[in-house]
């Protein structure tokens, strides 16, 4: 199911799949901190894994709050690599 939340600070494009127990952010925009905020307000009990398709440029914010650089494919985001961090 996917679903967009704005607030005044972020926007996020999540994705929840129940089947596979996992929440994936599949595009945002706005104060990262915002984005996690959301992100964890989305998060029920039966969530065994979060994926954030994130842009270079935030990729060490992410790992700086614990998510792990598990793949990436380059030139996702119009000439810009992306990265899923969990």
């Amino acid at each position: 199911m996917n679903t967009e939340i704005r607030t005044a600070d972020a926007y996020v494009s999540v994705y929840s799949d129940s089947f596979s127990s996992r929440i994936r952010i599949d595009d945002y925009s706005g104060a990262l901190t915002s984005v996690l905020e959301i992100f964890e307000n989305e998060m029920e009990g039966w969530v065994e894994k979060l994926i954030v398709k994130s842009r270079t440029q935030d990729v060490l914010f992410f790992e700086s709050k614990g998510f792990t650089n598990e793949a990436h494919i380059k030139n996702y985001f119009l000439d810009a690599d992306m990265f899923f961090m969990t």
